[in-house]
């Protein structure tokens, strides 16, 4: 018998993907947005006057662009990837991408603030866009 040493396959050591550099930016500009008293929902309850903090960054390079949309509740907790909408164009390949990557999740719900936020980066794309198709993330 003879003892054959083991082969093991040597892998090329995978580079940790880097993130983004404008991943985790923080808003620059501030509003105060005031939602409207509305009748009681019946799926959602009471709908009070809430004032909430719409906050917003923008960056710019010649290979793409990113509007950050974030809305922060006054005194309650919410997970890092809730209430952030954003657009990122691609002006290399001439697309435009709406929503983060985690998804769209917005509170409270039955207010609005999803179309508002919608129409905010739709239009913030037509001015600044450079593109021609668009797409959702999903």
């Amino acid at each position: 018998m003879t003892d054959a040493a083991p082969q093991t396959e040597t892998a090329p050591a995978e580079e940790p993907r880097k993130a983004h550099p404008w991943a985790e930016l923080a808003p620059e500009q501030y509003r105060l947005l005031r939602l409207a008293p509305l009748p009681t929902d019946r799926a959602t309850g009471a709908r009070p006057l809430r004032f909430v903090q719409l906050g917003r960054v923008e960056r710019h390079s010649p290979e793409q662009s990113l509007l950050r949309l974030s809305i922060q509740l006054p005194g309650q907790a919410l997970r890092k990837e809730q209430n952030l909408f954003e657009v990122w164009a691609d002006h290399r390949n001439k697309e435009v991408r709406f929503g983060a990557d985690s998804g769209f999740s917005i509170e409270p719900i039955n207010r609005g603030l999803g179309r508002f936020l919608l129409a905010q980066g739709i239009a913030w794309a037509s001015r600044n866009g450079r593109t021609t198709r668009s797409k959702a993330a999903a």
